[in-house]
């Protein structure tokens, strides 16, 4: 199917997932869109995942990967978009809002869904929709980024314990404040450099970090976030060693090198088995027949 979908039949045309964010951006979310770019023949425009219902134009071809949604009012999308669902992922806080009747029959016209995790998978299923699961889409990125340290090399830290508290989480607002100050979060301030300090104690080569939370007016474009999310990936690749909390960053570094990730507190086993998004080798192999549609580099969208 993947490879009937992402190959050019005459004047097809293929879009490209971006992202609606009010104050801060994600970077990965745009590197979900990156992994799914490495399979198309071309990019031809953007397609903005929170008004896909709004577009209306040529038929045009869409990977829906990644994670669906703010507005599920908003669902589904328009029918001038031919969809491929893999590594998709249901937000659960609206998945009765997605998974109405009418919502429902239109993923059923696209079945078998291939779900990003084993929550997903499970909700689609219990609502009589046929899903697999897939394993996450930024499990193939080593296909456009390998892992090409260099004897100077940094350890790069990568939003490591970003759920910590710090003086400006705690201090941001009065109603932050309070909240921290009842949670207790405000005394746990330094802790995590602390825990750092004592993890990579020992450590020779010099620390980076970098973080994936960027302010979106510094990046109204999404030429500019895309690439913003290709120097993170190209840094990433060159890292000698990566630490961090964010799944998408030892996602694929499970399929490039060795990394360590470090994973927030308050996640529990349980948790991490139903939502997780690394894949054993057979899903991998799965997601990985993806790139038997296309040997050619995408285009970005002009």
């Amino acid at each position: 199917m993947a490879g009937r979908f992402c190959r050019n039949k005459g004047s097809m045309k293929y879009g490209l997932l971006s992202y609606e964010f009010k104050r801060h951006f994600n970077v990965g979310d745009y590197v979900q869109s990156i992994a799914a770019r490495q399979f198309l023949p071309q990019v031809d425009r953007f397609l903005n995942r929170e008004k896909l219902h709004g577009y209306r134009g040529e038929k045009i071809r869409l990977i829906m990967n990644g994670w669906f949604m703010f507005h599920p009012e908003n669902w589904p999308p328009s029918p001038d978009i031919e969809p491929l669902f893999v590594a998709f992922h249901i937000n659960p806080k609206h998945a009765d809002a997605m998974l109405s009747p009418r919502k429902a029959d239109y993923l059923r016209r696209f079945a078998p869904i291939g779900c990003r995790d084993e929550q997903s998978r499970a909700v689609l299923e219990a609502h009589g929709i046929p899903a697999w699961n897939s394993g996450c889409l930024t499990l193939t990125l080593h296909r456009s980024y390998r892992w090409s340290p260099t004897p100077d090399s940094p350890v790069l830290l990568a939003d490591a314990l970003f759920k910590a508290p710090t003086l400006r989480s705690c201090f941001k607002s009065p109603n932050a404040f309070v909240k921290s100050l009842k949670s207790g979060r405000l005394f746990r301030i330094g802790r995590r450099r602390a825990l750092l300090n004592r993890l990579l104690a020992g450590v020779g080569q010099r620390k980076e970090e970098c973080t994936c939370d960027y302010p979106s007016n510094a990046f109204p474009a999404p030429e500019a976030r895309f690439k913003l999310a290709e120097q993170l990936l190209e840094r990433l690749a060159r890292a000698r060693l990566v630490i961090t909390s964010r799944c998408r960053a030892s996602r694929w570094g499970r399929r490039s090198s060795l990394w360590t990730a470090i994973w927030p507190r308050k996640a529990s086993a349980r948790a991490l088995r139903s939502s997780c998004r690394f894949s054993t080798s057979s899903r991998c192999g799965r997601t990985e027949a993806m790139s038997r549609a296309s040997t050619r580099r995408p285009r970005s969208a002009s």
